[in-house]
């Protein structure tokens, strides 16, 4: 678990990872622009995955470490892992936020910004269903091997 000030961690961005800062740039000059789409289309496959546990925090200077005794762990880094941090219907479903009827549906996380608009699933299952308001997002989930999924 991370905290800082967004200006110190951006300094330690430019210094530890200047190349990503560049490119991150770069997108964020493009965001509301006509471009936005070609600019990201180009800059973001050229990017080099590098957690920021290597990337910054095994070199940055100013640090303290806190100890966390019993604290359980998951890094949440994927609509899936919300699977293994949240507490599922008796159908392997979990809903965050939406106003939401599953019938017939499995393993299937359902997440909405506005709890007004009802989303409906009907014999599916494994699925990620995010609705943001302006935008919808349905992809597949992995594979559930959990009993009663």
């Amino acid at each position: 678990m991370f905290v800082w000030r967004i200006d110190r961690i951006m300094q330690e961005f430019q210094e530890w990872m200047p190349e990503l800062t560049a490119d991150l740039t770069k997108i964020a000059k493009s965001w509301s622009i006509d471009e936005r789409s070609s600019v990201i289309q180009s800059v973001w496959p050229a990017i080099k995955p590098q957690t920021i546990d290597y990337g910054i925090m095994e070199r940055a200077a100013r640090v303290a470490v806190l100890p966390a005794m019993e604290l359980g762990w998951n890094d949440v880094g994927s609509w899936d892992s919300l699977f293994d941090v949240l507490k599922t219907d008796d159908n392997g479903n979990i809903n965050l936020g939406a106003k939401y009827l599953g019938l017939d549906t499995k393993s299937t996380l359902v997440c909405a910004d506005q709890s007004d608009r009802l989303i409906v699933t009907i014999g599916v299952r494994d699925l990620i269903i995010v609705d943001t308001g302006d935008a919808i997002l349905i992809c597949p989930g992995m594979k559930r091997r959990r009993s009663g999924s």
